[in-house]
């Protein structure tokens, strides 16, 4: 399988599970706002409108999640994995002596075809390290020396 092939797949992989975050953040938000209504038909005093404004408070707080995490799926679908690159940068698979990453958004393992890809943000510290790295280059991260084996 060629390189783009297999970024897609992954990418595929990743728009699943942030998909089902995204319903996940929705339905809580969705929740949350549902219990704040039934609050407020409430009419018990102090108790209720505390009750209403946690409510209230947890609607906000899921509804800055969900998005953050629409925010994060425009990114994921505005990555170009057609390019082969050379150089580590957004977008890129990278194969180490350490593991397989795609620098993407934060996702987490990914299985493909045998093999574990952690999907990470280019925020994230290791990422850090290997932005502008290219095949053959290493790098200490957490007290172990990587060699970077494949980019694409």
């Amino acid at each position: 399988m060629d390189s783009t092939a297999i970024k897609q797949e992954i990418l595929e992989k990743c728009l699943e599970i942030h998909e089902q975050r995204i319903a996940h953040a929705q339905q809580a938000m969705e929740s949350a706002q549902a219990s704040a209504n039934a609050e407020e038909r409430s009419t018990a005093g102090d108790k209720h409108d505390t009750s209403r404004a946690m409510s209230h408070i947890t609607r906000e707080l899921n509804a800055e999640q969900l998005n953050e995490l629409l925010e994060t799926k425009k990114d994921l679908l505005q990555l170009n994995i057609q390019d082969e690159q050379t150089i580590i940068r957004k977008g890129a698979i990278v194969k180490t002596s350490h593991g397989n990453f795609f620098i993407a958004i934060h996702v987490g393992p990914v299985e493909f075809e045998g093999d574990t890809y952690f999907v990470i943000s280019p925020k994230a510290p290791i990422a850090k390290v290997l932005l502008g790295k290219s095949v053959g280059e290493s790098f200490d991260f957490n007290k172990q020396n990587f060699t970077i084996n494949e980019v694409f």
